[in-house]
């Protein structure tokens, strides 16, 4: 759950968020020297949902 709500009651705008995660997936990437794994449509295998 995040907290888009300022302390005067203003919704705080959500349009640099994508962004702004990307960049920190990126950094936290190269800081603990992570890779990306394949996903599962690198591995012919069919996505389900579930839930």
């Amino acid at each position: 759950m995040l907290n888009r709500i300022d302390y005067d009651g203003n919704r705080i705008p959500s349009r640099d968020e994508r962004i702004r995660s990307t960049q920190v997936c990126k950094e936290l990437t190269v800081k603990h020297r992570l890779h990306f794994a394949k996903g599962k449509r690198c591995q012919g295998i069919p996505f389900t949902r579930t839930g």
